[in-house]
Formats: structure tokens, sequence, C-alpha cells
């Protein structure tokens, strides 16, 4: 399952290129649940800021926590180096990487 939330949507927001964020878009819209920001979600991001994270990476995993993903895909190495070293309890992956384990 797809999730969606505000989050990802600032973040894409910030996206220079039309084609490139036209087919993020199309991949985007098959999210099937939206995540959306809570007390808990806000206190889960501030421990993992606190632990080093970048404060919108710690928010992107905070909300793919709540939300149950099996994984977060990110093509931020050091957000997946962070994640790994804090003990994330979900997996943090580059997109390529997940993939040739999946198929």
């Amino acid at each position: 399952m797809l999730l969606s939330s505000g989050a990802i949507e600032a973040e894409l927001s910030r996206v220079p290129d039309k084609d490139i964020l036209d087919r993020i878009m199309g991949l985007y819209s098959a999210a099937s649940d939206r995540v959306m920001i809570t007390d808990t979600t806000e206190v889960r991001a501030s421990r993992y800021y606190n632990e080093g994270m970048d404060p919108f990476d710690s928010l992107h995993l905070a909300l793919a926590v709540e939300g149950l993903a099996d994984v977060l895909l990110t093509v931020d190495d050091r957000m997946i180096k962070t994640a790994a070293r804090i003990g994330s309890s979900i997996r943090v992956a580059n997109p390529v990487n997940w993939l040739m384990e999946v198929i």
C-alpha cells in the first residue's frame, strides 16, 4: 500500500522539473491511505530529530511509522544511514535497491 501525507506533498511542491513531477504524481495518485500528523507523530519526529535526523526526514519517518508502512523509500543516503543508526522500527531504503530485492 502506498501512503500519502502533507509532508510528502510539501516535498513534491519543491520539485522544479515538471516532467519529473508529472511522473511522480502519476505514482503518488495510487496512494490509498493518508497519514495525518498527530501529537504522537510530532513526539516521534522530535525523538528522531534529537537523535540526529534532519527535521523534515524526521517527520517523514514518523508518518511512515504511524501509517504502519513496511518500508520508507528515499534516495537520501544520509536519511537511510541515520534511520539505521537510530534503530528505526521500519526499514528505510533506496527504491532501486529495494526493488531489486523484491523482484
